[in-house]
């Protein structure tokens, strides 16, 4: 946490948990990717990652709770980008991916559509 000159990251696949505030006051970090071995992110982890503008996620991302709404630089296409990779929920219970209110206004209702077709709740 808290540092101030980590711009970029790409977590290995063997890490399966991200804790506590790992990424905490990272206030320069711009890139990041979560493969879908991840399956478990504490609240708080993206907490004033404010110059968030990548975020990949691994194919069949499958990790509920996952907040990156302290950043509002994301593209159209990352976010689309970024539901196009979350697993199919269909049938089972729904999991929650957190951009905040003013990424989710920059998408139309069919590109939400991608992420809430697989039961995914978008906040």
């Amino acid at each position: 946490s808290s540092c101030v000159l980590l711009t970029s990251i790409d977590i290995p696949t063997s890490v399966l948990a991200i804790q506590g505030s790992a990424f905490y006051g990272c206030v320069a970090l711009t890139d990041i990717t979560i493969p879908n071995a991840v399956t478990i992110i504490s609240a708080g982890v993206f907490t004033n990652c404010s110059k968030l503008t990548n975020v990949t996620l691994g194919d069949n991302f499958n990790c509920n709770g996952l907040d990156l709404s302290s950043s509002t630089k994301y593209s159209v296409d990352t976010l689309v980008a970024m539901f196009t990779a979350l697993a199919d929920r269909t049938g089972q219970t729904a999991y929650t991916l957190k951009l905040g209110a003013k990424n989710l206004a920059k998408l139309s209702d069919e590109q939400k559509a991608i992420a809430t077709d697989k039961n995914w709740t978008l906040a």
